[in-house]
C-alpha cells in the first residue's frame, strides 16, 4: 500500500484522490439532472406554438 505522504508535483495524494472523488460525483450529478432549454431555443419553441394555436388547421373552414 502506498505512503499516504507522499507528494505528487507538491500535492498530497489525499487532496487529489479527495478532489477527484467530488469532481466524479459532480459529473454523475450533471448526468442525472436535464440540461435546462436556452432562452433563445424557450422564445422560438414559443412562437411556434402560437403560430399553431392562431392558424385553423386545414380541415377547418
Amino acid at each position: 500500500m502506498r505512503y499516504r505522504e507522499t507528494y505528487f508535483e507538491q500535492v498530497p495524494i489525499a487532496i487529489v484522490e479527495t478532489v477527484l472523488r467530488q469532481a466524479a460525483a459532480l459529473a454523475e450529478e450533471l448526468e442525472k439532472t436535464p440540461a435546462p432549454v436556452p432562452a433563445p431555443g424557450r422564445q422560438a419553441v414559443e412562437e411556434i406554438l402560437k403560430q399553431q394555436g392562431s392558424t385553423p388547421s386545414k380541415g377547418q373552414p
